[in-house]
């Protein structure tokens, strides 16, 4: 009984999910390592064989930047599942609902990333179609107006710390190579060689912040907010950390745009670097739709106004216009939101004192009925 009200307490009143399901995708992982190994043997081969060795890891190169990206979220579901265990070893088996979306979305990339690693790495006529390189870390899941647990920043320090240290050995391993070969290196390859490790750099960076912010959290000598923004360092550091494990291998990628992932649909998530709205992003022009002010303005106006400016439909301005011509009635079953009247209203009654912003868009139908009911 004491157990079955423990999880009872900590799925209902908690918030907490059972993490079944991202064990079962952890599971189905467990030929990464085989793929990946194979996928190193074929290119040590080819540098046997006389190959370039910047020849040979860029022949490989899609191969080993999807098994990189399939184990980098393995690591980081891995790591947020066992900082949360770590600080309440009694409540195994379950996560947060903020770690178990972001595991989720994770391992939702697991299985395309190890099969595309795959075929890349089997078929001599491979061509990417479904991703863009470099692939982009995610989807990032965040809640509005929520603070992180502890446990999750804590799970990001340790998959941030295990991929710097394996995006470091990924670029020592490959300079090496470089080092070892028989003929120059192409002035590309050591520019791009270049740019990885102030990648590097950039990662330790924003790794090292978001530990410090991390720290005085725990500390609690600082308000939750600052939670928000310790996640989003130590989130820029995975990215870049991504970004090099990718891209050693394959100079000339970075320049082309990043894939954006695909995001999971919740009402109450928001996703960083992974969608951008219309409304968010510039370069995107929104288009203003018509006001109900200057819809209700053409009518007081009659016909002619409105030919000389007509007003492009939007979802429900038919609608208005029925209920304007039927009567208070017919309104009156279907409210609509409140509005203020627009620059050019005509103000029939001027003595009377204008509605304010929160009236009741009712009362100024009314209104208008009333008058089109004198005028005839």
């Amino acid at each position: 009984m004491g157990q079955w009200f423990q999880r009872f307490v900590t799925s209902g009143l908690h918030g907490e999910v059972s993490d079944a399901t991202i064990q079962g995708y952890l599971r189905s992982a467990s030929q990464i390592e085989e793929v990946w190994q194979q996928i190193d043997d074929s290119v040590e081969t080819l540098i046997a064989q006389g190959m370039a060795p910047w020849d040979a890891y860029a022949k490989m190169g899609y191969a080993l930047a999807f098994v990189r990206a399939c184990r980098t979220n393995v690591v980081f579901v891995q790591e947020l599942m066992k900082a949360h265990t770590a600080m309440d070893p009694t409540n195994a088996g379950y996560l947060p609902k903020v770690t178990y979306d972001q595991a989720l979305a994770l391992c939702e990339h697991i299985e395309p990333y190890l099969e595309e690693a795959i075929k890349a790495s089997t078929n001599p006529r491979y061509v990417r179609s479904t991703y863009a390189f470099p692939l982009a870390l995610g989807p990032h899941i965040r809640y509005t107006n929520q603070r992180f647990p502890l446990p999750h920043l804590q799970g990001i320090i340790g998959a941030a710390q295990q991929m710097r240290d394996w995006a470091a050995g990924l670029l020592a391993k490959y300079e090496l190579a470089l080092d070892a070969a028989k003929t120059p290196v192409p002035q590309a390859v050591a520019t791009h060689l270049e740019e990885m490790k102030s990648e590097l750099k950039l990662g330790d960076f924003h790794l090292r912040t978001g530990v410090d912010m991390v720290g005085q959290l725990s500390n609690r000598q600082v308000p939750d907010e600052l939670s928000e923004r310790a996640e989003g360092f130590l989130w820029e550091a995975m990215e870049s950390f991504f970004k090099v494990s990718q891209l050693v291998a394959n100079p000339g990628a970075s320049a082309q745009p990043p894939h954006r992932a695909p995001t999971m649909v919740s009402h109450e998530q928001q996703y960083r670097d992974s969608h951008i709205s219309p409304q968010s992003d510039p370069g995107v022009p929104v288009q203003p739709s018509p006001g109900v002010s200057n819809m209700l303005n053409q009518v007081i106006a009659g016909p002619g106004a409105t030919q000389e400016a007509p007003v492009q439909s939007s979802p429900g301005a038919s609608d208005l216009l029925n209920q304007v011509i039927a009567g208070p009635d017919a309104t009156q079953e279907a409210p609509v939101q409140p509005s203020t009247k627009g620059p050019n209203a005509v103000d029939r009654e001027p003595h009377r004192n204008k509605p304010a912003p929160e009236d009741n868009l009712l009362e100024t139908l009314s209104d208008v009925y009333g008058e089109q009911k004198k005028d005839d």
